[in-house]
């Protein structure tokens, strides 16, 4: 080298390797996504991966929300909405808010879906 630092064809590879082993193992996962039909299918995978590339430090939600909403809107025009979180998210300041009771979303949630498949069950005709 010109600045007389020699070159680690190790650390070259090393890092190489490991470009080819992330890569590998992304596209591997976009493609078991694909083929069992998952949710969001192979791009919910890169979303996922694009959460891990842009994380922050504590406080850089409005980024990190940014890049896997963009990559969903790309497989679905709708998902778009969501930039509309992106405002509400970046008025967080970080401060905790009133809290309903710790347990309520641990019941509501499941319960909500329970009546909702029971309605859906009885228009169905299914009793």
């Amino acid at each position: 080298m010109e600045n007389g630092t020699p070159i680690n064809s190790n650390r070259i590879f090393e890092t190489l390797g490991q470009i080819l082993l992330s890569f590998l193992t992304i596209a591997g996962g976009m493609f078991i996504a694909g083929v069992l039909h998952t949710d969001y299918s192979s791009m919910g995978v890169l979303a996922i991966v694009t959460c891990y590339i842009v994380k922050k430090k504590r406080g850089a939600y409005v980024g990190q929300m940014a890049a896997p909403v963009t990559v969903l809107t790309l497989m679905n025009f709708f998902e778009g909405v969501a930039f509309i979180d992106l405002a509400l998210v970046a008025c967080y300041r970080g401060n905790k808010g009133k809290t309903i009771g710790k347990y309520f979303f641990y019941i509501f949630y499941p319960a909500h879906l329970l009546i909702l498949g029971l309605i859906h069950m009885h228009l169905r005709g299914a009793f």
